[in-house]
């Protein structure tokens, strides 16, 4: 198999896009989690529910679009 240098640098832009989204979904529901054992109810987490539905579909987008265009460019510009 032989596999081009814009091929693999968009297949490594993918699984940067797709870690950036896991740490950063994580980093938030564990913050959510640590006020929630604090404080015992969060009146407002319906709302920032509600308010981090588009960030999380622009990360996810940027995920499986932006990062691996990216990784495709930079690979297939300067790969062998």
């Amino acid at each position: 198999m032989n596999a081009s240098g814009g091929t693999i640098g968009a297949l490594v832009g993918l699984g940067f896009g797709l870690a950036e989204y896991i740490v950063v979904t994580r980093m938030i529901g564990r913050a959510i989690a640590i006020e929630a054992k604090q404080g015992g109810e969060l009146p407002g987490i319906d709302l920032f529910e509600r308010r981090m539905r588009p960030i999380k579909a622009a990360m996810l987008a940027g995920a499986f679009v932006v990062m691996p265009a990216v990784g495709y460019f930079v690979g297939d510009t300067f790969g062998p």
